[in-house]
């Protein structure tokens, strides 16, 4: 089981990779959620930045992400999510956590 306290969600960071890597090296967080518009060209960036996490990673692709690289990275790591059009739950110590990833015009 996973155990949830603090959440941090993302969306729309646009290829902004290094904002992200601050804020991962900044604040303290148990889960991290992506959600949308992370990037279509930085997918090899992205995944050298997340690989680096051993928390759970929650990635939901919009309408400018490279889905391919998405669905890649969370085949390849075990803490790593993807979700597109899909309802998937994580538990976590006490309870489950429900997810719906919705994205843009796919």
């Amino acid at each position: 089981m996973i155990k949830i306290a603090k959440i941090l969600a993302l969306s729309d960071i646009h290829e902004n990779l290094e904002i992200l890597e601050n804020i991962i090296e900044t604040l303290s967080f148990d889960m991290m959620v992506l959600a949308g518009d992370i990037t279509e060209l930085r997918i090899v960036e992205l995944k050298d930045i997340i690989e680096k996490i051993d928390k759970p990673i929650v990635i939901i692709n919009g309408n400018h992400d490279c889905v391919a690289g998405l669905k890649r990275l969370a085949q390849k790591n075990k803490n790593i999510y993807f979700f597109s059009g899909d309802i998937k739950t994580i538990e976590t110590e006490n309870e489950e956590l429900a997810f719906l990833g919705i994205s843009g015009i796919y």
